[in-house]
């Protein structure tokens, strides 16, 4: 990931932007119905250390939007962020 991050942050790129499906419902959003405000539960998203969402935050990355039923009614879509230039 780190060089990837390196060769956008080279061509001007100022943030990574990545997403994450739940669709094994795994997540602590698995099975809510998130309207009608879906930000309000992503503020305490837990997730297993397993899925990608975990590996993401372990390097740094931040839960920035949500896509609800991405995957199926309760089985979402979770964005994320890193601003580049930035060691987590």
């Amino acid at each position: 990931m780190r060089d990837l991050e390196r060769a956008v942050a080279v061509e001007g790129g100022l943030t990574m932007w990545v997403g994450a499906d739940d669709d094994r419902g795994t997540t602590s959003l698995a099975g809510v119905d998130l309207y009608p405000s879906p930000l309000d539960r992503l503020h305490a998203l837990r997730v297993p250390e397993d899925h990608p969402v975990g590996f993401y935050l372990r390097i740094g990355y931040a839960p920035t939007g949500i896509v609800p039923d991405a995957n199926g009614r309760g089985l979402h879509a979770i964005l994320l962020a890193r601003q580049l230039g930035e060691e987590p």
